[in-house]
């Protein structure tokens, strides 16, 4: 049985999220607070889904706005259903908050 850590190790800002064909499905952000490994469980709470996820990989995204560039990490996990990736991709346009758990 895993015994979750009480408290988060880590928030992370989700800006977005995208998904490559035979890829992970990827949250796409900046880590507010912490640090997030390989491993550790992301925590989705939506008005109608609640669902935890491995993090099975982590990856730089480059990106530009208004002509600068700056770097933001994807955090690759499983696909989830229509309804999760909904409820995902309206969490991003708030920039929503995710909580970073480990398990022993």
């Amino acid at each position: 049985m895993r015994n979750k850590t009480d408290a988060p190790v880590a928030h992370f800002q989700l800006k977005s999220t995208f998904q490559l064909t035979g890829r992970h499905f990827f949250l796409v952000g900046t880590i507010e607070d912490g640090q997030i490994e390989i491993g550790d469980y992301v925590k989705l709470r939506f008005n109608h889904d609640a669902f935890e996820e491995k993090i099975l990989a982590i990856e730089t995204v480059s990106k530009q706005q208004n002509g600068e560039s700056f770097d933001e990490l994807a955090l690759g996990i499983n696909e989830p259903t229509l309804n999760q990736k909904s409820e995902l991709e309206e969490a991003s346009l708030i920039h929503s908050s995710i909580e970073i758990f480990k398990y022993n």
